[in-house]
């Protein structure tokens, strides 16, 4: 009950002053920190679907979907219109930057930094995007 009164609060606070989505995030961490809380945060627009699962210390930004049966491990940090295809795993500590799409059953286990389609297991960079 106490993590959803944090969470509410300061997405209440975030609506009256007009605070943009990227400083909601560290607004919400902010507030986190000091209750001793440790969940994950979401951007405007973001979906996670039936059966995935985001553990603690989840960072996930604006318009980012997160798949059926998809697993992202604690403390990970999902850039802006991010894909996760159906079935894929996020290991934990790991970055995702923005506009990165996850084929079906792809583990990620590195640091994505470039924009772009990857997939397999480990998932590799596959096609540029843009």
């Amino acid at each position: 009950a106490v993590k959803m009164d944090v969470v509410a609060t300061v997405k209440a606070v975030a609506r009256v002053n007009r605070i943009e989505s990227s400083n909601i995030s560290s607004e919400l961490n902010s507030m986190k920190t000091m209750a001793g809380i440790n969940t994950a945060v979401t951007g405007v627009g973001t979906a996670i679907n039936t059966g995935a699962t985001v553990d603690h210390d989840c960072n996930i930004q604006d318009y980012t979907h997160i798949s059926v049966g998809s697993h992202v491990a604690g403390t990970v940090n999902i850039g802006k219109r991010v894909w996760l295809g159906i079935g894929s795993i996020v290991s934990n500590n790991l970055n995702i930057c923005d506009d990165a799409y996850i084929g079906a059953g792809s583990v990620i286990v590195k640091d994505i930094f470039d924009n772009g389609v990857y997939y397999g297991v480990p998932a590799v960079k596959k096609k540029e995007i843009g």
